[in-house]
Protein backbone atom coordinates (compact mmCIF):
# COMPACT_ATOMS: atom_id res chain seq x y z
CA UNK A 1 0.00 0.00 0.00
CA UNK A 2 0.87 3.75 -0.80
CA UNK A 3 1.25 6.25 1.55
CA UNK A 4 -1.73 7.63 1.99
CA UNK A 5 -1.26 11.22 1.52
CA UNK A 6 -2.97 12.97 -1.30
CA UNK A 7 -2.98 16.38 -2.50
CA UNK A 8 -5.75 17.49 -4.56
CA UNK A 9 -4.95 20.53 -6.90
CA UNK A 10 -8.34 22.55 -8.40
CA UNK A 11 -8.95 26.12 -9.69
CA UNK A 12 -11.38 26.84 -6.97
CA UNK A 13 -14.09 25.10 -5.19
CA UNK A 14 -16.51 28.15 -6.14
CA UNK A 15 -19.57 26.18 -7.90
CA UNK A 16 -19.36 24.02 -10.90
CA UNK A 17 -19.43 20.23 -11.68
CA UNK A 18 -15.85 19.44 -11.43
CA UNK A 19 -15.80 21.50 -8.00
CA UNK A 20 -18.65 19.37 -6.22
CA UNK A 21 -16.77 16.18 -8.07
CA UNK A 22 -13.94 16.79 -6.56
CA UNK A 23 -15.02 17.49 -2.72
CA UNK A 24 -17.67 14.26 -2.72
CA UNK A 25 -14.21 12.10 -3.73
CA UNK A 26 -12.14 13.85 -0.87
CA UNK A 27 -15.16 13.33 1.60
CA UNK A 28 -15.18 9.80 0.65
CA UNK A 29 -11.09 9.04 0.72
CA UNK A 30 -10.43 11.20 4.01
CA UNK A 31 -13.26 8.64 5.29
CA UNK A 32 -11.64 5.75 4.19
CA UNK A 33 -8.37 6.61 5.87
CA UNK A 34 -6.46 9.29 3.24
CA UNK A 35 -5.19 12.04 4.83
CA UNK A 36 -6.05 14.61 1.57
CA UNK A 37 -5.10 18.30 0.73
CA UNK A 38 -7.20 20.68 -1.22
CA UNK A 39 -5.05 23.22 -2.41
CA UNK A 40 -7.14 26.12 -4.71
CA UNK A 41 -5.12 28.26 -7.29
CA UNK A 42 -7.80 31.14 -7.33
CA UNK A 43 -10.87 32.29 -5.12
CA UNK A 44 -10.35 31.31 -1.72
CA UNK A 45 -14.08 30.03 -1.10
CA UNK A 46 -15.65 27.17 -0.57
CA UNK A 47 -19.57 26.04 -2.11
CA UNK A 48 -19.79 22.87 -0.85
CA UNK A 49 -20.07 20.84 2.14
CA UNK A 50 -16.51 19.82 2.53
CA UNK A 51 -14.68 17.15 5.71
CA UNK A 52 -13.46 18.88 8.49
CA UNK A 53 -10.50 16.30 8.36
CA UNK A 54 -9.77 17.54 4.76
CA UNK A 55 -6.96 20.40 4.51
CA UNK A 56 -7.33 23.37 2.15
CA UNK A 57 -4.20 25.53 1.21
CA UNK A 58 -5.18 28.68 -0.95
CA UNK A 59 -2.21 29.69 -3.10
CA UNK A 60 -3.64 32.84 -3.62
CA UNK A 61 -5.29 35.52 -0.86
CA UNK A 62 -7.01 37.95 -3.22
CA UNK A 63 -8.07 40.30 -0.23
CA UNK A 64 -11.57 38.11 0.19
CA UNK A 65 -10.36 35.87 3.34
CA UNK A 66 -11.81 36.65 7.03
CA UNK A 67 -9.72 38.11 9.49
CA UNK A 68 -9.58 34.88 11.12
CA UNK A 69 -9.83 31.47 9.22
CA UNK A 70 -10.17 27.85 10.48
CA UNK A 71 -6.81 26.07 11.46
CA UNK A 72 -7.48 23.53 8.86
CA UNK A 73 -6.63 26.16 6.75
CA UNK A 74 -3.19 27.74 5.03
CA UNK A 75 -2.49 30.72 2.76
CA UNK A 76 0.60 30.25 0.35
CA UNK A 77 0.73 34.02 0.14
CA UNK A 78 4.51 34.70 -1.77
CA UNK A 79 4.96 36.84 -4.50
CA UNK A 80 4.74 36.44 -7.92
CA UNK A 81 8.58 36.15 -9.63
CA UNK A 82 9.20 38.51 -11.92
CA UNK A 83 10.27 37.11 -15.86
CA UNK A 84 13.97 36.18 -16.41
CA UNK A 85 15.79 38.40 -18.41
CA UNK A 86 16.33 35.70 -20.85
CA UNK A 87 12.29 34.78 -21.20
CA UNK A 88 11.97 38.97 -21.90
CA UNK A 89 14.05 38.58 -24.68
CA UNK A 90 12.28 35.32 -25.85
CA UNK A 91 8.90 36.69 -25.64
CA UNK A 92 10.36 40.28 -27.42
CA UNK A 93 11.62 38.16 -30.03
CA UNK A 94 8.43 35.60 -30.55
CA UNK A 95 6.25 38.59 -30.50
CA UNK A 96 8.25 39.77 -33.75
CA UNK A 97 8.60 36.88 -35.59
CA UNK A 98 6.00 34.38 -34.38
CA UNK A 99 2.86 35.37 -32.93
CA UNK A 100 1.99 31.22 -32.21
CA UNK A 101 5.01 30.91 -30.00
CA UNK A 102 4.61 33.91 -28.80
CA UNK A 103 0.99 32.74 -27.41
CA UNK A 104 2.22 29.78 -26.40
CA UNK A 105 5.16 30.86 -24.20
CA UNK A 106 3.26 33.62 -22.82
CA UNK A 107 0.91 31.57 -21.16
CA UNK A 108 3.41 28.93 -20.53
CA UNK A 109 5.53 32.01 -18.35
CA UNK A 110 2.41 33.33 -16.91
CA UNK A 111 0.93 30.09 -15.51
CA UNK A 112 4.73 29.38 -14.18
CA UNK A 113 4.97 32.41 -12.65
CA UNK A 114 1.39 33.10 -10.99
CA UNK A 115 1.00 28.84 -10.31
CA UNK A 116 3.57 26.54 -11.07
CA UNK A 117 6.61 28.03 -8.96
CA UNK A 118 4.41 28.78 -5.90
CA UNK A 119 3.54 24.98 -5.86
CA UNK A 120 6.62 23.63 -6.84
CA UNK A 121 7.78 25.01 -3.74
CA UNK A 122 4.43 23.81 -1.72
CA UNK A 123 5.25 20.42 -3.17
CA UNK A 124 8.68 19.86 -2.62
CA UNK A 125 8.69 19.34 1.10
CA UNK A 126 5.51 16.83 0.61
CA UNK A 127 7.51 13.43 -0.58
CA UNK A 128 5.65 10.97 -0.38
CA UNK A 129 2.33 12.82 -1.69
CA UNK A 130 0.24 11.75 -5.04
CA UNK A 131 -0.62 14.81 -6.12
CA UNK A 132 -3.76 15.52 -8.39
CA UNK A 133 -5.01 18.08 -11.00
CA UNK A 134 -7.63 18.62 -11.95
CA UNK A 135 -9.36 20.44 -14.71
CA UNK A 136 -7.41 21.72 -17.74
CA UNK A 137 -5.39 25.14 -15.86
CA UNK A 138 -4.96 23.22 -13.02
CA UNK A 139 -3.63 20.33 -15.11
CA UNK A 140 -1.03 22.50 -16.52
CA UNK A 141 0.46 24.43 -14.09
CA UNK A 142 0.75 21.30 -11.84
CA UNK A 143 2.97 19.30 -14.58
CA UNK A 144 5.08 22.28 -14.83
CA UNK A 145 5.57 22.32 -10.97
CA UNK A 146 6.38 18.74 -10.89
CA UNK A 147 8.94 18.55 -13.51
CA UNK A 148 11.64 17.99 -11.41
CA UNK A 149 9.89 16.51 -8.30
CA UNK A 150 9.24 12.60 -7.69
CA UNK A 151 5.17 12.91 -6.42
CA UNK A 152 3.21 10.82 -8.25
CA UNK A 153 0.99 12.70 -10.31
CA UNK A 154 -2.98 11.63 -11.44
CA UNK A 155 -4.20 14.20 -13.76
CA UNK A 156 -8.36 13.78 -13.71
CA UNK A 157 -10.08 14.71 -16.54
CA UNK A 158 -13.69 16.37 -16.37
CA UNK A 159 -14.23 18.53 -19.77
CA UNK A 160 -14.36 17.55 -22.96
CA UNK A 161 -10.76 18.15 -24.22
CA UNK A 162 -11.64 17.29 -28.01
CA UNK A 163 -13.72 20.63 -27.82
CA UNK A 164 -12.76 22.71 -24.72
CA UNK A 165 -9.97 24.54 -26.74
CA UNK A 166 -9.52 24.38 -30.61
CA UNK A 167 -6.25 22.02 -31.78
CA UNK A 168 -3.56 24.70 -32.36
CA UNK A 169 -4.86 26.80 -29.08
CA UNK A 170 -1.99 27.71 -26.73
CA UNK A 171 -4.34 25.89 -23.69
CA UNK A 172 -4.31 22.77 -25.85
CA UNK A 173 -0.56 23.04 -26.69
CA UNK A 174 0.31 23.51 -23.48
CA UNK A 175 -1.54 20.41 -21.99
CA UNK A 176 -0.33 17.83 -24.54
CA UNK A 177 3.53 19.03 -24.09
CA UNK A 178 3.23 18.88 -20.16
CA UNK A 179 0.98 16.08 -19.19
CA UNK A 180 3.50 13.51 -20.00
CA UNK A 181 4.83 14.21 -16.69
CA UNK A 182 1.70 12.67 -15.22
CA UNK A 183 1.58 8.59 -14.37
CA UNK A 184 -1.87 8.01 -14.82
CA UNK A 185 -5.34 9.80 -15.75
CA UNK A 186 -8.69 9.75 -14.84
CA UNK A 187 -11.28 10.15 -17.12
CA UNK A 188 -14.81 10.60 -16.95
CA UNK A 189 -15.94 8.46 -20.08
CA UNK A 190 -14.49 6.68 -22.64
CA UNK A 191 -14.34 9.60 -25.62
CA UNK A 192 -12.39 11.28 -23.15
CA UNK A 193 -9.78 9.00 -22.43
CA UNK A 194 -8.89 8.75 -25.95
CA UNK A 195 -7.66 12.22 -26.10
CA UNK A 196 -4.77 11.23 -23.96
CA UNK A 197 -4.00 8.17 -26.41
CA UNK A 198 -0.52 9.86 -26.83
CA UNK A 199 0.55 8.97 -23.28
CA UNK A 200 1.66 5.98 -24.37
CA UNK A 201 3.17 5.55 -21.21
CA UNK A 202 0.70 6.46 -18.30
CA UNK A 203 -2.32 4.20 -16.92
CA UNK A 204 -5.63 5.84 -18.14
CA UNK A 205 -8.71 5.19 -16.11
CA UNK A 206 -12.97 5.65 -16.92
CA UNK A 207 -14.59 6.51 -13.65
CA UNK A 208 -17.86 8.35 -14.07
CA UNK A 209 -18.90 10.27 -11.54
CA UNK A 210 -20.46 9.61 -8.45
CA UNK A 211 -24.37 10.45 -7.07
CA UNK A 212 -25.29 11.02 -3.75
CA UNK A 213 -27.27 8.75 -2.03
CA UNK A 214 -29.58 11.36 0.16
CA UNK A 215 -31.89 12.94 -2.79
CA UNK A 216 -35.74 12.64 -2.69
CA UNK A 217 -37.13 9.84 -3.43
CA UNK A 218 -38.73 9.31 -6.73
CA UNK A 219 -42.17 11.15 -7.42
CA UNK A 220 -45.42 8.34 -8.32
CA UNK A 221 -48.21 10.53 -9.60
CA UNK A 222 -49.27 13.00 -12.06
CA UNK A 223 -46.46 15.42 -12.40
CA UNK A 224 -46.72 19.50 -12.58
CA UNK A 225 -46.32 20.88 -16.24
CA UNK A 226 -42.96 22.49 -15.70
CA UNK A 227 -39.52 21.79 -17.50
CA UNK A 228 -36.52 21.82 -15.37
CA UNK A 229 -32.46 22.43 -16.49
CA UNK A 230 -29.99 23.81 -13.74
CA UNK A 231 -26.51 24.37 -13.89
CA UNK A 232 -24.07 27.03 -14.41
CA UNK A 233 -25.18 29.36 -17.19
CA UNK A 234 -22.13 29.44 -20.00
CA UNK A 235 -22.55 29.54 -23.37
CA UNK A 236 -21.30 25.99 -23.68
CA UNK A 237 -24.45 25.03 -22.33
CA UNK A 238 -26.20 26.36 -25.09
CA UNK A 239 -29.69 27.44 -23.10
CA UNK A 240 -30.37 29.94 -26.23
CA UNK A 241 -31.75 26.43 -27.98
CA UNK A 242 -33.28 25.00 -25.24
CA UNK A 243 -35.27 28.17 -25.02
CA UNK A 244 -35.70 27.51 -28.79
CA UNK A 245 -37.20 24.04 -28.46
CA UNK A 246 -39.58 25.09 -25.20
CA UNK A 247 -40.77 28.18 -27.24
CA UNK A 248 -42.32 25.57 -29.91
CA UNK A 249 -43.93 23.59 -27.39
CA UNK A 250 -45.46 26.21 -25.95
CA UNK A 251 -47.31 27.37 -29.03
CA UNK A 252 -48.90 23.17 -28.64
CA UNK A 253 -49.06 23.41 -24.68
CA UNK A 254 -49.46 26.44 -23.64
CA UNK A 255 -50.01 25.63 -19.89
CA UNK A 256 -45.93 24.72 -19.71
CA UNK A 257 -43.26 26.30 -18.14
CA UNK A 258 -39.74 26.19 -18.61
CA UNK A 259 -37.52 26.77 -14.73
CA UNK A 260 -33.73 27.53 -15.10
CA UNK A 261 -31.82 26.76 -12.16
CA UNK A 262 -28.74 28.64 -11.79
CA UNK A 263 -26.13 31.65 -12.07
CA UNK A 264 -23.53 32.66 -14.53
CA UNK A 265 -22.08 35.04 -17.33
CA UNK A 266 -24.86 34.57 -20.02
CA UNK A 267 -27.93 34.98 -17.65
CA UNK A 268 -28.33 38.45 -18.37
CA UNK A 269 -28.09 37.79 -21.89
CA UNK A 270 -30.91 35.29 -21.57
CA UNK A 271 -33.05 36.97 -19.68
CA UNK A 272 -33.06 39.67 -22.63
CA UNK A 273 -33.43 36.38 -25.09
CA UNK A 274 -36.49 35.12 -23.15
CA UNK A 275 -38.17 38.71 -23.43
CA UNK A 276 -37.33 39.58 -26.72
CA UNK A 277 -38.95 35.88 -27.70
CA UNK A 278 -42.47 37.09 -26.04
CA UNK A 279 -42.12 33.97 -23.26
CA UNK A 280 -41.44 36.24 -19.89
CA UNK A 281 -44.71 34.71 -18.94
CA UNK A 282 -43.33 31.27 -19.32
CA UNK A 283 -39.53 31.09 -18.87
CA UNK A 284 -38.85 32.04 -15.10
CA UNK A 285 -34.84 32.02 -13.40
CA UNK A 286 -33.91 31.19 -10.47
CA UNK A 287 -30.66 31.67 -8.18
CA UNK A 288 -29.21 28.31 -7.06
CA UNK A 289 -31.62 26.32 -4.48
CA UNK A 290 -30.01 24.33 -1.83
CA UNK A 291 -33.37 22.09 -1.47
CA UNK A 292 -33.52 22.37 -5.78
CA UNK A 293 -34.11 18.54 -5.82
CA UNK A 294 -37.11 18.16 -3.25
CA UNK A 295 -38.61 21.30 -5.23
CA UNK A 296 -38.15 19.62 -8.65
CA UNK A 297 -39.17 15.88 -8.36
CA UNK A 298 -42.76 16.07 -9.69
CA UNK A 299 -41.54 18.46 -12.49
CA UNK A 300 -42.53 17.09 -15.70
CA UNK A 301 -39.05 16.26 -17.12
CA UNK A 302 -35.18 17.49 -17.10
CA UNK A 303 -33.48 19.20 -19.93
CA UNK A 304 -29.43 19.28 -21.14
CA UNK A 305 -28.88 21.42 -23.92
CA UNK A 306 -24.94 21.57 -23.63
CA UNK A 307 -22.92 21.74 -26.24
CA UNK A 308 -20.01 19.91 -24.24
CA UNK A 309 -19.64 17.83 -21.37
CA UNK A 310 -17.71 15.16 -19.03
CA UNK A 311 -20.61 13.66 -17.27
CA UNK A 312 -23.35 16.76 -16.65
CA UNK A 313 -24.31 16.24 -12.79
CA UNK A 314 -27.43 18.27 -13.07
CA UNK A 315 -28.30 15.33 -15.72
CA UNK A 316 -27.20 12.41 -13.34
CA UNK A 317 -29.19 14.37 -10.44
CA UNK A 318 -32.01 14.50 -12.44
CA UNK A 319 -31.96 10.48 -13.77
CA UNK A 320 -31.56 10.16 -9.68
CA UNK A 321 -34.36 11.78 -8.28
CA UNK A 322 -36.76 9.93 -11.80
CA UNK A 323 -37.26 12.87 -13.77
CA UNK A 324 -37.34 11.96 -17.38
CA UNK A 325 -34.79 12.88 -18.70
CA UNK A 326 -33.51 14.66 -22.44
CA UNK A 327 -30.07 15.49 -23.06
CA UNK A 328 -27.72 16.56 -26.21
CA UNK A 329 -25.40 13.82 -27.38
CA UNK A 330 -22.95 16.36 -26.18
CA UNK A 331 -19.12 16.41 -26.60
CA UNK A 332 -17.23 13.84 -24.34
CA UNK A 333 -19.74 11.43 -24.55
CA UNK A 334 -20.87 11.68 -20.78
CA UNK A 335 -24.59 11.87 -21.80
CA UNK A 336 -23.98 8.91 -24.57
CA UNK A 337 -22.18 6.66 -21.76
CA UNK A 338 -25.39 6.89 -19.77
CA UNK A 339 -28.42 7.39 -21.35
CA UNK A 340 -30.05 4.61 -23.21
CA UNK A 341 -32.19 6.10 -25.00
CA UNK A 342 -35.81 5.67 -24.67
CA UNK A 343 -35.10 3.67 -21.70
CA UNK A 344 -33.77 5.79 -19.34
CA UNK A 345 -33.89 8.84 -21.46
CA UNK A 346 -33.90 10.45 -24.48
CA UNK A 347 -30.40 11.15 -26.67
CA UNK A 348 -30.51 14.02 -28.96
CA UNK A 349 -28.47 15.65 -31.41
CA UNK A 350 -26.03 19.13 -30.38
CA UNK A 351 -27.89 21.95 -31.64
CA UNK A 352 -30.92 20.76 -33.43
CA UNK A 353 -33.94 22.63 -31.98
CA UNK A 354 -36.88 20.50 -33.84
CA UNK A 355 -35.01 16.99 -32.29
CA UNK A 356 -35.05 18.73 -28.71
CA UNK A 357 -38.90 20.34 -29.57
CA UNK A 358 -39.97 16.57 -30.38
CA UNK A 359 -38.09 14.90 -27.52
CA UNK A 360 -40.08 17.18 -24.97
CA UNK A 361 -43.54 16.89 -27.13
CA UNK A 362 -43.03 13.42 -26.46
CA UNK A 363 -42.50 12.90 -23.22
CA UNK A 364 -45.33 15.07 -22.86
CA UNK A 365 -47.82 12.98 -25.33
CA UNK A 366 -46.88 9.78 -23.90
CA UNK A 367 -46.85 9.49 -19.95
CA UNK A 368 -46.91 6.18 -19.62
CA UNK A 369 -43.20 5.72 -21.48
CA UNK A 370 -42.10 8.84 -19.66
CA UNK A 371 -43.18 6.73 -16.01
CA UNK A 372 -40.68 3.93 -17.55
CA UNK A 373 -38.02 6.06 -18.02
CA UNK A 374 -38.44 8.01 -14.26
CA UNK A 375 -38.17 4.01 -13.18
CA UNK A 376 -34.99 3.27 -15.04
CA UNK A 377 -33.51 6.75 -14.86
CA UNK A 378 -33.55 6.11 -10.83
CA UNK A 379 -31.65 3.07 -11.03
CA UNK A 380 -28.82 5.47 -11.51
CA UNK A 381 -28.60 5.70 -7.64
CA UNK A 382 -27.12 2.19 -7.17
CA UNK A 383 -24.76 1.92 -10.58
CA UNK A 384 -23.27 5.18 -9.74
CA UNK A 385 -22.99 5.66 -5.57
CA UNK A 386 -20.37 6.83 -4.08
CA UNK A 387 -19.32 3.26 -2.75
CA UNK A 388 -18.79 1.68 -6.06
CA UNK A 389 -17.20 4.56 -7.90
CA UNK A 390 -15.21 5.86 -4.46
CA UNK A 391 -13.46 2.03 -4.61
CA UNK A 392 -12.98 2.60 -8.32
CA UNK A 393 -10.97 5.80 -7.06
CA UNK A 394 -8.82 3.48 -4.48
CA UNK A 395 -7.83 0.78 -6.86
CA UNK A 396 -6.80 3.56 -9.60
CA UNK A 397 -4.12 5.13 -6.41
CA UNK A 398 -3.33 1.55 -5.34
CA UNK A 399 -2.28 0.08 -8.51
Amino acid sequence: MKDKKLIFIIYSLSGGGAERHAVTIANYLVEHGYELEILLLETPKIDYELDDRVKVVFLHNCGSLPESIPERITVVDSAMKKLSLVNRVRLKYYKTFSHDKFDVFDNWQMYKRRYSDKLYDYIKDKEGYTVFSWMTIASIATCVALQHLKNELIIVECSSPFAEFEENHPITILKKKFSSRAQKVICQTYDIAGFYDFLSDAEIYVIPNPIKQDFPERYQGVRQKKIVTFSRITKVKNIPLLIDAFHRLHDDYPDYRLHIFGNGTEKKNLISYVKESGLENAVMFFDHDPHLHSRIRDYAMFVSSSIREGISNSMLEAMAIGLPTISTDSSGGGARMIIQNNVNGILVPVNDVQAMYEAMKYIVEHPDEAEKMSVNAAKIREELSIDRIGQKWVDAICE
